[in-house]
């Protein structure tokens, strides 16, 4: 796979991270709707629910804008490209664990646990030989 290649799809997943700003700045309504239509119940009223959700919204926007930047330069963040698809790797089930204990719907934690793998496996093999 070329390298082009490999940075487009970078490119995409860290723009894909990045819709997640709509989440971190949008109105208190897209917290609740989401909320809603994946769980299917009231959103928390508690400060720190919305305060949570927010913040991870952040992180998933910042790891997006990571994930654009290295794919400018494949052959000088290989190393750290690795090291993100192995950190992937370990994160899925740690994510999952997490869920399962948080009482999130079964559907979510293995859906998550399962693209953290996919996604990290993915990345270490787009970044082989390099």
């Amino acid at each position: 796979m070329t390298d082009r290649i490999v940075s487009l799809l970078l490119r995409a997943a860290g723009c894909l991270n990045l819709t997640a700003l709509l989440f971190a700045f949008g109105p208190r309504r897209w917290l609740e709707e989401g909320h809603e239509a994946l769980l299917g119940g009231p959103f928390p009223e508690e400060p720190i629910a919305e305060y949570l959700a927010r913040s991870a919204s952040l992180l998933y926007a910042f790891h997006g804008g990571l994930l654009i930047y290295a794919a400018g330069d494949l052959r000088k963040f290989a190393g750290w490209l690795r090291l993100y698809g192995g950190l992937m790797i370990v994160a899925g089930p740690a994510f999952t664990t997490v869920d399962l204990f948080s009482g999130m719907p079964a559907w979510w934690a293995w859906g998550e646990g399962a693209t953290l793998v996919v996604g990290g496996a993915l990345v270490l093999w787009l970044m082989r030989g390099r």
